[in-house]
């Protein structure tokens, strides 16, 4: 599994530089812009639009890369209580469901790709046509649901280790307290 990983963790960062560069991008054209309103009359035309589609490569480009870090946030008050097996196994459970969920919404906006194309759907001032943001947002979406498949094998991988509790109160089989080295 640790290939998978890898090839998980490598697309990730590959693509969130197409999230760096976008924003990068948008800054650009959101200090020229506002410059432009203060010197004449009109800014850059379309730049809202352009903005609106460039947050949504950023976000899809960058969220499964988020998640190969584990960066997003969690909030583990009842589940840091468990013992470390009970922990690892309901974080695998959580993570599972959750890539199933964000596979059906992953499906879902793939069917709007070939929508959008045939409805020929574009921003109203510039005409940038929308299917194209539908498959970056697919796609990321696709990298976000195996990026959390990856961390749910791992989180498998780490109950699978742990040796079982002799008692409830989080006594270790080796004779370790959990609670004092977790």
């Amino acid at each position: 599994m640790g290939g998978f990983r890898k090839i998980i963790d490598t697309v990730c960062e590959k693509v969130s530089y197409v999230s760096m560069a976008v924003t990068f991008i948008m800054m650009m054209m959101t200090t020229v812009d506002v410059v432009l309103r203060k010197v004449s009359v009109r800014g850059i035309n379309g730049s809202y639009e352009l903005t609106e589609v460039g947050m949504v490569t950023l976000v899809f480009c960058a969220i499964a890369f988020l998640q190969t870090n584990r960066g997003q946030i969690r909030v583990g008050m009842l589940v840091e209580r468990f013992p470390e097996r009970a922990r690892h196994f309901l974080e695998g459970v959580i993570l599972l469901l959750s890539a199933a969920i964000l596979a059906v919404i992953c499906y879902a906006t793939y069917l709007q790709i070939g929508k959008q194309y045939e409805a020929q759907l574009t921003t109203s001032l510039l005409h940038v046509p929308i299917y194209p943001f539908m498959a970056i947002t697919s796609f990321g979406l696709l990298l976000y649901t195996l990026a959390i498949l990856a961390n749910a094998t791992e989180e498998f991988g780490k109950w699978l280790k742990c040796k079982p509790l002799r008692d409830g109160r989080g006594e270790r089989a080796d004779g370790q307290d959990e609670r004092a080295n977790g």
